[in-house]
């Protein structure tokens, strides 16, 4: 059974979006406009939505 345990081990990699997300959720705004924007500036529709740009 503990032989399978590094099988299940997945790396997790968050992106751009997700660590801007993140510090959103800190309350740190202007670190996840760094993140956001240049995403929603590209389309990113989520990112969009986050920092009311369309």
């Amino acid at each position: 059974m503990l032989a399978l345990l590094p099988a299940l081990a997945v790396p997790v990699i968050a992106g751009p979006f997700e660590d801007g997300l993140a510090t959103y959720v800190r309350g740190n705004d202007a670190t996840a406009l760094r993140f956001l924007l240049p995403l929603a500036e590209q389309g990113h529709a989520n990112a969009q939505f986050r920092t009311l740009r369309a």
